[in-house]
């Protein structure tokens, strides 16, 4: 989140264009390095018994399928001249004279800013050529965030993953005055409800400190 924000805050500040796109099928996409041996899937049919299939590429569900896939990308993007931060493995840069182009990769989710519109455009080309893409265009939604902007800067809101996190049958089971006095009366809070909060709070706080 620390560089997602600091990418935002550098976009804002200095005007740049915030675009995205998505893989699609990120994982396939991943050579293996190893041998990898499977069961023949469920309606092929062999002349001869006890085969199994070795894979060349990676599969969902694979233990190396991120790495296959970060892998692969890494590799593209390096080739296209990028260099990838120590700092953060999921961040490359592209300078070329006084033209910078930043991309943050989130799994298959990728954000593109830059100060220049044509370096922009002329990357997603590349990156269309060599895998099939999704071009969302200006950046709306990334890990769930929504960004809105405006002449005067970006915004991000978290509404949706604060009801994601909370819309849990021991939040939504409860009155709201529950969280706000913690008395026992009448059909207020049973001592069941006090160890059910007691026992969840820390997961509860814990999700909006990573929403913060």
């Amino acid at each position: 989140m620390v560089t997602i924000r600091t990418i935002l805050a550098v976009a804002a500040s200095r005007h740049w264009e915030l675009h995205q796109m998505d893989v699609d099928n990120a994982f396939l996409h991943g050579d293996l390095h190893e041998e990898v041996y499977m069961h023949l899937p469920p309606g092929y049919s062999s002349s001869t018994p006890g085969k199994v299939c070795r894979l060349l590429r990676s599969l969902y569900g694979l233990r190396q399928a991120p790495r296959c896939w970060f892998s692969k990308l890494t590799t593209s993007l390096r080739a296209y001249g990028f260099y990838q931060s120590h700092a953060d493995y999921s961040l490359f840069t592209l300078r070329r004279d006084s033209r910078i182009l930043c991309v943050l990769i989130y799994v298959d989710d990728l954000l593109i800013t830059g100060n220049d519109h044509g370096m922009i455009v002329d990357f997603k080309s590349y990156l269309a050529r060599s895998f099939p893409v999704k071009d969302l265009g200006l950046m709306k939604y990334f890990l769930g965030i929504e960004v809105a902007r405006n002449p005067t800067g970006i915004f991000c809101v978290n509404a949706n993953m604060c009801w994601i996190y909370l819309a849990k049958p021991v939040y939504l089971a409860l009155n709201p005055l529950h969280f706000l006095w913690f008395k026992i009366m009448g059909n207020s809070l049973t001592l069941g409800h006090i160890i059910l909060i007691l026992s969840n709070i820390g997961d509860w706080l814990g999700n909006l400190f990573i929403l913060h």
